[in-house]
């Protein structure tokens, strides 16, 4: 089925298709009685706060030792927060992120987001699992993840790799309203609520589509997708694979991709107002190791960059060395906050390379069960610790691990002593 017709038809059937009344549309979204829709635009500023921090690869190389320090972290990594970019910085090293002050506008945008990420998923059948509609999409819906999108890649190929400059503020309060009103059979003022809900003030005092709110993703891609199908198709009649990730295209092929194909490429996403970041533009060549939405492919094998390895082993040793040393609860949150940033490790490397070395195995199999997993905390900008954890049961949970870990620990030592 042609996929634009398949998303129109999506549309066509959401919950929000031609619902015009003010008051339903508040029960949907769970907007409080006093919140006036059609007056939004004149209260959205208060509602949000942002600040900016610095890119990653704007950041300074760190040194083996901050290295080491970083991957031992026990403590929340938060990045350093500016509330404007320093005068005699370059503004393009730094990232604008919105935060919402209002718990009321929070769940509102996720279950707006839940409804138009239904847009982009089959059916719901009770006890099946929703897969995506959208073939070569791989962010913004379920069953899907960087990894996946990686996989589409694999085997000896040729792949070229662009990233969308400013994907999410390229996405204007002008365009939302365009495409509620004209795709959603949506009146005017309602229209513009849709956009005001989703949009946020830039730099430039204009209002655009914000990094950090829930529905960011989802409706980037909606109001773009006739663009992606049209690239999806167009790979598609060249032999090509195409996937996308946010704002990372992705196209690979058996044969050499055409420069003509390029330059196509280049011109129609430059027609439909988006830009390409010059310096992510990737051309792999068929034997090369690729670079896929942090992944890298080599053949037929996708692995986790050598340094991801290195933290691992890293975090393994001082878990081995200090974990038979705990003697008390303070010492137990330690290990504990550490294991469970080393249990992300080794989800996040056997995801992709599909195992993990038998020495890293046997030892989570050991004591997996004496540091749970989704426990709540009080506090989520802190780590696990005394006083940090929400229920009563929760905390009972943890002193139990504790002293059973304790217990371990003692029965082991007593046997060392023994054999000596």
């Amino acid at each position: 089925m042609d996929l634009n017709k398949l998303i129109e038809q999506k549309i066509h059937d959401c919950r929000l298709y031609g619902v015009t009344k003010p008051s339903i549309i508040k029960e949907i979204l769970k907007i409080p009685d006093e919140i006036n829709i059609k007056t939004l635009d004149q209260r959205i500023d208060d509602f949000y706060d942002t600040f900016y921090i610095k890119k990653t690869w704007a950041e300074e190389t760190p040194t083996k030792e901050q290295r080491l320090k970083n991957f031992l972290n026990i403590e929340k990594n938060t990045a350093e927060r500016f509330s404007k970019i320093p005068p005699e910085e370059d503004s393009t090293k730094y990232r604008k992120i919105v935060t919402i002050n209002q718990p009321w506008l929070r769940k509102s945008q996720k279950k707006f987001n839940k409804i138009l990420m239904n847009i982009l998923l089959d059916k719901k059948i009770r006890g099946v699992k929703q897969k995506s509609i959208i073939p070569y999409l791989h962010s913004a819906v379920k069953q899907r993840s960087y990894n996946t999108n990686a996989q589409v890649h694999i085997g000896d190929k040729y792949v070229f790799a662009i990233d969308l400059k400013d994907f999410y503020p390229s996405v204007t309060k002008f365009k939302f309203y365009l495409f509620f009103k004209d795709k959603f059979n949506l009146s005017g003022d309602i229209a513009m609520f849709y956009a005001v809900l989703s949009t946020c003030k830039s730099d430039d005092g204009t209002y655009k589509l914000g990094q950090g709110l829930s529905q960011s993703s989802t409706l980037a891609f909606l109001t773009n997708y006739s663009l992606f199908n049209f690239l999806y198709n167009l790979a598609k009649e060249n032999d090509i694979e195409m996937s996308m990730y946010v704002d990372d295209v992705i196209f690979s092929s058996k044969n050499k991709i055409p420069q003509s194909f390029i330059n196509r490429l280049f011109g129609i996403i430059k027609g439909n107002e988006m830009f390409i970041k010059r310096q992510k533009v990737h051309n792999y060549k068929k034997e090369s190791a690729k670079k896929v939405t942090g992944v890298y492919i080599k053949g037929n094998k996708t692995r986790v960059a050598n340094k991801k390895h290195y933290e691992f082993h890293v975090q393994y040793k001082c878990l081995k060395r200090n974990i038979e040393n705990i003697n008390s609860l303070d010492d137990y949150f330690k290990i504990y906050n550490l294991y469970l940033k080393f249990f992300g490790n080794y989800q996040h490397i056997k995801t992709v390379e599909g195992k993990v070395h038998d020495r890293y195995e046997r030892f989570i199999n050991f004591y997996d069960d004496f540091f749970p997993k989704g426990i709540n905390k009080k506090q989520k900008q802190f780590n696990y610790r005394k006083g940090n954890i929400k229920s009563i049961k929760d905390n009972q949970k943890i002193n139990q691990c504790y002293q059973k870990l304790k217990n371990i620990n003692k029965l082991n030592n007593q046997k060392e002593q023994t054999e000596k």
